[in-house]
């Protein structure tokens, strides 16, 4: 799509950039260059409402039907981070108590190291390829899917979610079933600005909700709606970097920051738990805690999360508390995973209808702690795949046994080795071969076609916010059958992990625009992964930056013929171009990308524009511009204004002047009935009086001033 800078600097101005050309007027986007951080502006979260004094009194009268449920997720939450799974520090004083009034699982296996897949599996209790979302940019979870939160709320409960990651902000349709749903985009969320310092040492801040509002607005929900069965889900984000816990936790754990904050986000937990003592319904309220995944810690070389699909960041909290039925004090140590915890809650609620789950109830468990289910663990990791073009990696468990499906495979004895440093695959061969089969068979028998519209493009201000987090925003890859198989090919991915973690340097360092420096650092990881199309986007950012347009273009080229439908490539491509006289790049690039996404409605028109409008006479062609503009219109039910604009440029170029207006004076009609703005207005009726004088419409080159 031509940026709308580049679009400005023509005399004759288009009428519009996009659906949203409308709204406001004409703002330049520029080149995709510069990181803009979307992020709100105010204070510190202020002291959360005391659960006493003029607050509800519980209810006079008992509540009836079935148990409520409440539902914590813990970002970044490694199990061994609290107290109850075995760590030292005081961290988690709120969790332990819920443990040992209730059920814990010791060995619990999420499904993937990033938030929005592994939510997506916690609430429809589907594998990451079955749900459809396998990271945590580039995907949406499909309305096909059906979530704990619709089924609850078919069967009368209320639900709400409070939510402090934005990365599943409600654009992701993580929200289904949820009748209330309030993330860190909402304007009534509080914020707190968070200063830190980035992988290359420079200082940022970041604006991030504390969990001492998401307590605030769970304990609002649940005064308004404690007589009848309700469904809440929190998520708190404290435990994800950068952290800036209150000082008195950094006090009560002063080595580690990140305990600190563990201990903060408990805290925040034990605001909602005591006000559900206060109202009386702990017996009738089922709290579920859990983690999406865990952190690196820069265990296995593994500075964060997202890559490795070790037990530091795949192991996570889960337990049961509240209800009397739970036994008190129980320890499960067999292997569960967070696909199971959907269906288990249906079945403590007295709900059945988890058919096409694939998780599985964890009651018989409950029941007897001393009867396996003999589950099969597993997760994937997309990223190496995403940013290196490398396999995705896996991982099955069996039992006691962890195989990590790579290039070098790994096998780890957990009940021997669970901070896995010994690596058993040469001594043990047949177990991993065993391993092996049973992961193949897995993905055999529940693979399925993932839904088609859970792959979606990243839109700027998406990029910024992951990247802010630490992210490394990326297009969805669509995973081809080398992908979704076992085959394996090139390096090991531990081999790439360094660079994984320089990528995120270089990201600190294009945010401060030291160009050069990150040029030193990429060069030789582009040597190695010259077909990374995240690598070659740092390096149309890097040589930009640096003056080197030809070399930019030269990368978003190679970028284009990797991946033909690339939207913000293509975007950027043709922002380079039109800094510049026109050349014959510019229609071979639309060109080309017309030719491979047809289903490309914007494409499309952008091409139809520049085939009906360009100064050059030599790209200019009328049947063509009808051609792809017809197609543009005719694949929406309801075509755009814009559209119908280039339609009637197109018809003019042809030498059709009385369709041409025709369509203009439709496209007025309906601007007017519409209240669109005058600039609007006044730019259809300029066209209509150019086509009533059988004058086509002209861009004009940008001048060498403009090309400076």
């Amino acid at each position: 799509m031509i940026p709308r800078a580049a679009s400005a600097q023509f005399k004759t101005v288009r009428l519009f950039q996009s659906e949203n050309r409308f709204r406001g007027e004409r703002i330049g986007l520029g080149l995709l260059w510069m990181v803009i951080l979307v992020l709100g502006c105010s204070d510190a979260a202020p002291p959360i409402e005391n659960s006493a004094g003029a607050n509800p009194a519980p209810a006079s009268a008992p509540r009836t039907g079935p148990p409520n449920v409440i539902l914590v997720t813990l970002d970044t939450t490694r199990a061994d981070a609290l107290g109850t799974y075995g760590q030292s520090r005081p961290a988690s004083p709120v969790v332990d108590a819920l443990a040992s009034g209730g059920v814990l699982f010791e060995q619990v296996s999420t499904s993937n190291p990033e938030t929005l897949p592994s939510h997506a599996t916690i609430l429809t209790g589907l594998w990451p390829f079955s749900h459809g979302v396998r990271a945590n940019s580039g995907y949406v979870m499909s309305a096909t899917n059906e979530t704990l939160a619709e089924i609850l709320l078919q069967k009368g409960y209320r639900t709400a979610a409070e939510i402090s990651a934005r990365v599943l902000r409600a654009s992701t349709l993580i929200d289904q079933g949820f009748e209330e749903f309030r993330g860190a985009d909402d304007p009534t969320a509080r914020m707190k600005e968070v200063f830190f310092v980035d992988e290359a040492g420079g200082k940022r801040s970041t604006n991030t909700r504390v969990g001492e509002d998401i307590s605030q607005r769970g304990i609002e929900f649940i005064r308004r709606n404690q007589k009848r069965p309700f469904f809440l889900w929190l998520h708190y984000f404290d435990a994800h970097a950068p952290y800036s816990a209150p000082g008195k936790f950094n006090s009560q754990i002063p080595d580690s920051r990140y305990h600190a904050e563990v201990a903060h986000e408990d805290d925040a937990l034990g605001r909602v738990v005591a006000e559900v003592k206060r109202l009386g319904l702990v017996e009738e309220t089922l709290f579920v805690i859990t983690a999406d995944h865990g952190e690196g810690m820069n265990e296995h070389g593994e500075q964060s999360h997202s890559y490795g699909i070790y037990e530091t960041t795949m192991r996570v909290p889960l337990v049961l508390a509240g209800l009397p039925d739970l036994p008190k004090g129980s320890r499960i140590r067999w292997p569960v995973r967070t696909v199971d915890i959907a269906p288990t809650v249906l079945e403590i609620l007295g709900f059945k209808n988890n058919q096409g789950m694939q998780g599985e109830s964890l009651v018989p468990l409950i029941k007897d702690p001393n009867h396996s289910l003999d589950l099969t663990g597993y997760g994937e990791s997309t990223r190496f795949a995403t940013t290196f073009g490398l396999p995705v990696i896996r991982f099955i468990r069996q039992g006691r046994w962890k195989y990590i499906h790579k290039v070098s495979p790994e096998l780890y004895d957990l009940d021997a080795d669970p901070n896995e440093t010994r690596n058993l695959i040469g001594t043990e061969p047949q177990k991993a071969a065993e391993l092996r089969e049973r992961l193949k068979a897995l993905l055999e028998e529940e693979a399925g076609a993932a839904p088609e519209d859970s792959i979606v493009e990243v839109d700027p201000n998406t990029e910024a916010e992951l990247k802010v987090l630490g992210y490394l925003a990326h297009e969805a890859i669509s995973l081809d059958a080398n992908h979704e198989s076992l085959d394996l090919w090139g390096e090991d991915t531990n081999g790439a992990l360094p660079d994984a973690n320089r990528l995120s340097e270089i990201r600190g360092l294009l945010m401060r625009k030291q160009f050069a420096n990150a040029s030193e650092i990429l060069t030789p990881i582009l040597q190695r992964y010259p077909e990374s199309t995240v690598v070659l986007d740092m390096e149309t950012t890097i040589q930009h930056g640096l003056g080197n347009d030809d070399a930019a273009f030269k990368a978003l080229t190679r970028i284009l013929e990797l991946s033909p439908c690339d939207k913000k490539a293509r975007t950027n491509a043709l922002g380079l171009l039109s800094r510049q006289k026109l050349d014959q790049r510019t229609p071979d690039t639309l060109r080309r990308a017309a030719d491979a996404c047809p289903e490309d409605l914007e494409l499309l028109n952008e091409y139809a524009w520049l085939l009906a409008t360009s100064p050059r006479t030599d790209f200019r062609n009328g049947e063509k511009a009808v051609y792809f503009s017809e197609l543009a219109v005719a694949g929406s039910d309801s075509p755009s204004l814009p559209h119908l604009d280039t339609l009637a440029c197109a018809l003019a170029e042809k030498g059709d002047f009385p369709e041409a207006i025709q369509v203009t004076e439709e496209n007025l009609a309906r601007a007017r009935s519409e209240k669109e703005p005058a600039f609007v207005l006044d730019l259809l009726e300029s066209r209509l009086a150019s086509f009533k004088s059988n004058q086509a419409i002209r861009q004009e080159e940008p001048s060498d001033q403009q090309n400076d």
